[in-house]
């Protein structure tokens, strides 16, 4: 009978990385074991040596190296002494030693930053190191900072500002040490610091005044990561990131708290900083102003001079408490040359009978003026009949009737009394509408007609309006009757004197402001309100303006005679800190497109246009043609430009008989006839 042996070791598909034992157990229980032998990896048989024979075990042991790495198999087997074998059995397994040591890597938590080859960390910045051993694990894995003490590691943090080195390394369980890594990062702990400035002046220790205009700038500064964003929040508002300078335009005047901060890359935020400024809000509007400026001229009426006498100071009265601009002519020559000035858009007229000047009204109402008439003389003006659009008849055969207000623009309805005769007239014109009539025995007559003529309005009052006693009523009546023939525009043109006005709205606390105003070369002003310093082209204003305080600045720009576009600067400055600070600049342009010599030239060219449509409107052309082709446009006194401004009202005559439209051509001769009336008001006289 063979002996029988088992396998102690190796273990079957082990892995070894150290010291192996090669042992077996053998029994015989006849003549007994006489040895035990192992075959490594099929080479020779060898003996394998009795470890305890009482227990029947055998046991060699195997220092493994390098070069035996790989897999290995041992066959075992016993002999009796009669000369009998086992059978043989055998077990594999791996051998791998261990040379290699673990590998570590680090994790650079948040926050951080990395920028240019730099590392940027926070005292909340956690560091991790993980390691791994393909072999025999890992051991234990430690860290030290700056050369210190080698800890153990748990996550870390950086405590100590500016450079710092991690040192870091492994130990596997065959006691391999890894070679030690580093790496270096920095770490901030300082929080950025900002800095608020503006295009005003920021003066430390005041409650600084700023404006609309005033722009915000804020800046951080930060010596390690850098600034990642600066933040900044008005009043109670949102925070919002600062991306661009900044103003308080659209918000309300007043004082107001700018707050802000800064947060540098790795998160360190700055304490919360703030001013607070005082907030001013200046409504600025300029424009050409079509402000009604009244010229009114009163002629001896149907009731006698001491009746035109009454209604003078009636007028004056009544004009005096609207505070309106206005001017009261005292002659027939103080009123052409009022008229010629060209400073005036509305007239208010009693009787005014004067033929080449009523042509001259007439068409300034057709450019885009005003005009109440008040008719107490049943004469009719051919020159002015279609001013109003109506005919006149006569009078009415009964005196002192009540006139009859309409609901309309002038009035709500109601009832006036007249004093003596009023004047009868037909409507002829669609565009003519009644707001007031008498009944006079068994006829109802017009007595109050309003009418749209070309760009203008008129009134027309077939009585005495002035002459009414009641006092409020006749106000109210001439207010109302002045609002409605406003002019909605005025229409620059060569030679003007433009009305510049300049409403300033102080929305704020008291404030004392400039308003400096600079006007194109080769232009001059004149009527400057309120008073003000003049140098060159320069007008300068100064003044106080309390809480909600409204001011106006006028004056009257001059244009010469020269097409082409006039631009006047404003600047509004306002005081602090003992200067003027440039509140806001404004501007205004009024353009002139023609010279006079060249507004002539075109209406020749329109008027050889213009195509007549029988004999008599071909005749008329030709007439209107040879009074403009005979207009002096070299006139140097007074006696020639009044002969041209009578051709030019001539040709307009013959151009309203037309029977084909001539609105355009007709407001160019209107504005030929303004330029020629601002250049006899300009002219020496005859000589």
């Amino acid at each position: 009978t063979p002996p029988v042996v088992s396998i102690v070791a190796p273990i079957q598909d082990i892995t070894y990385n150290s010291t192996i034992a090669i042992s077996a157990f053998a029994s015989d229980d006849v003549s007994g074991v006489e040895k035990v032998e192992y075959q490594l990896d099929g080479g020779q048989w060898q003996q394998l040596p009795s470890a305890d024979s009482s227990q029947g075990r055998y046991l060699k042991t195997w220092e493994p190296t390098i070069a035996d790495n790989g897999k290995h198999t041992i066959v075992f087997r016993a002999t009796d002494r009669a000369g009998n074998s086992s059978i043989s059995i055998s077990v594999s397994f791996i051998i791998q030693m261990d040379s290699i040591p673990p590998v570590t890597t680090i994790t650079v938590g948040e926050p951080r930053y990395e920028t240019d080859g730099n590392i940027f960390v926070s005292g909340n910045t956690v560091f991790t190191l993980s390691a791994t051993d393909n072999f025999s694990g890992v051991a234990k894995t430690e860290y030290r900072i700056n050369k210190g003490i080698w800890t153990v590691y748990a996550p870390f943090s950086i405590t100590e500002e500016g450079l710092n080195t991690i040192e870091y390394r492994s130990t596997d369980n065959a006691d391999n040490l890894e070679e030690s890594k580093s790496l270096t990062v920095i770490f901030d702990k300082t929080s950025p610091q900002t800095t608020i400035t503006a295009s005003d002046p920021l003066v430390e220790g005041v409650t600084n005044i700023v404006s609309p205009k005033t722009r915000f700038t804020l800046s951080a500064t930060d010596s390690l990561s850098g600034v990642k964003e600066i933040d900044y929040k008005i009043d109670g508002g949102s925070w919002q990131t600062y991306m661009a300078n900044f103003s308080l335009s659209g918000m309300e005047a007043g004082l107001h708290t700018i707050a802000f901060k800064a947060v540098d890359n790795v998160l360190n935020k700055e304490t919360e900083k703030s001013i607070a400024v005082k907030f001013i809000v200046i409504d600025v509007q300029k424009a050409v102003s079509s402000d009604i400026a009244v010229l009114a001229g009163v002629w001896t009426n149907e009731n006698g001079s001491d009746n035109a006498q009454a209604d003078l100071s009636n007028l004056n009265s009544v004009l005096s408490s609207l505070g309106l601009d206005y001017h009261i002519a005292a002659s027939n020559q103080e009123f052409v040359e009022a008229v010629r000035s060209g400073r005036y858009n509305t007239y208010l007229l009693v009787d005014y009978k004067e033929e080449l000047v009523g042509e001259e009204i007439r068409e300034a109402v057709y450019y885009g003026d005003g005009l109440i008439f008040i008719k107490t003389s049943p004469q009719a003006d051919p020159f002015m009949d279609d001013l109003f659009g109506v005919k006149f008849t006569g009078k009415t055969t009964s005196s002192d009737l009540e006139v009859n207000l309409a609901e309309s623009p002038i009035s709500s309805g109601s009832v006036i009394q007249s004093r003596g005769k009023g004047i009868v007239s037909t409507i002829t014109s669609e565009s003519a509408q009644s707001f007031g009539y008498v009944v006079d025995k068994q006829d109802t007559f017009n007595s109050i007609i309003a009418n749209q003529y070309g760009r203008g309005k008129t009134i027309l009052y077939n009585f005495d309006l002035l002459y009414i006693e009641d006092q409020s009523r006749l106000t109210d009546l001439i207010s109302n009757s002045l609002s409605y023939v406003k002019p909605t525009e005025h229409y620059p043109s060569a030679l003007d004197s433009v009305p510049v006005k300049i409403n300033v709205n102080n929305s704020t606390e008291p404030a004392d402001i400039k308003v400096i105003e600079t006007l194109h070369s080769g232009t001059s002003s004149d009527s400057i309100s309120p008073d003000a310093s003049v140098n060159g082209n320069t007008i300068t204003w100064q003044k106080s303006l309390s809480f909600n305080e409204k001011a106006t600045f006028e004056y009257h720009l001059n244009i010469p005679d020269v097409a082409g576009d006039y631009t006047m600067d404003t600047e509004l400055r306002y005081s602090t800190n003992g200067e003027y600070r440039l509140y806001g600049n404004y501007s205004l342009t009024v353009n002139i497109s023609n010279s006079s010599w060249e507004l002539h030239q075109l209406i020749m060219s329109e008027l050889k246009a213009l195509y007549a449509s029988d004999t008599a409107d071909a005749h008329r052309i030709t007439k209107a043609t040879e009074d403009i082709s005979s207009v002096n446009i070299n006139a140097s006194n007074r006696k020639d430009a009044e002969q041209n401004l009578r051709l030019i009202t001539n040709a307009i005559d013959e151009i309203r008989k037309l029977t084909l439209d001539t609105s355009g051509i007709r407001l160019k001769l209107d504005e030929l006839l303004k330029i020629w009336e601002k250049k006899w008001r300009l002219l020496p006289g005859t000589d």
